[in-house]
């Protein structure tokens, strides 16, 4: 299990660890964010379903090796990581509808996810979180790096999600 430093900055993800999840996107975004801000991490919860829709090989050695990826695996324990994540991320390509959004809104986790289907029916840009251009991961950079130095707008976007969510 993952243990808490309050000096450092969790991006969280969870999901299946595929392609379509969003996964090649966010971890090239979140090794940009880190070269920036060495104190942030970036939690993966879930499991590698190589068989259905591999991530790149790039993004697995960045998985296995990035000092900053924490590969919890896959866990039923989800509110554990919420309550301490600084952020959720979830970059997927296509959904129906997004449960971890929900539970992230529930526990006032903000959230940062992708311009699809189902998400959008959760977030609002600007008010209940912050959304990017599916597939884009400089604006998924941006997102991320707005979070790290906004932490009053972001809590407060969380807040909104909270209230709506209830």
């Amino acid at each position: 299990m993952v243990k808490y430093d309050p000096s450092l900055f969790y991006f969280l993800s969870v999901g299946r660890i595929v392609h379509d999840k969003g996964m090649d996107e966010l971890l090239q975004a979140f090794v940009r964010v880190y070269t920036l801000f060495p104190q942030t991490r970036l939690i993966l919860v879930g499991a590698f379903e190589d068989e259905v829709d591999p991530v790149s090989d790039t993004a697995r050695q960045l998985i296995l090796t990035h000092p900053g990826v924490i590969a919890a695996g896959w866990s039923d324990a989800v509110e554990y990581f919420m309550e301490f994540s600084n952020v959720l991320v979830h970059p997927s390509h296509r959904e129906g509808f997004p449960n971890v959004l929900m539970q992230a809104g529930a526990m006032g986790c903000p959230v940062i996810c992708s311009r699809i289907d189902g998400n959008i029916d959760i977030v609002e840009d600007g008010h209940t979180g912050l959304i990017f251009a599916v597939k884009n991961e400089d604006e998924l950079y941006a997102r991320m790096e707005w979070a790290l130095t906004h932490p009053p707008e972001i809590k407060q976007l969380a807040a909104n999600l909270q209230a709506r969510v209830q």
